[in-house]
């Protein structure tokens, strides 16, 4: 069951910043996973966002000057 209030990962309710930041993924799943053809709406507070992008090998990061 989908919960718009709380982040996916660790579980704690989302805070005004956490909800404008929009830290999400909302995608249909396509070809090639266990989850083929599910639909997904992945939300993060702002520090977990933080983890995965540290723990990312290539960063998907595109700095914008």
């Amino acid at each position: 069951m989908q919960n718009d209030t709380h982040c996916n990962i660790c579980g704690n309710k989302l805070d005004e910043f956490d909800l404008q930041g929009e830290y999400m993924i909302h995608t249909k799943i396509g070809y090639g996973s266990i989850y083929d053809g599910d639909e997904v709406c992945f939300r993060m507070c702002s520090q977990c966002f933080d983890k995965v992008i540290e723990q990312c090998e290539i960063s998907p990061l595109i700095h914008v000057k």
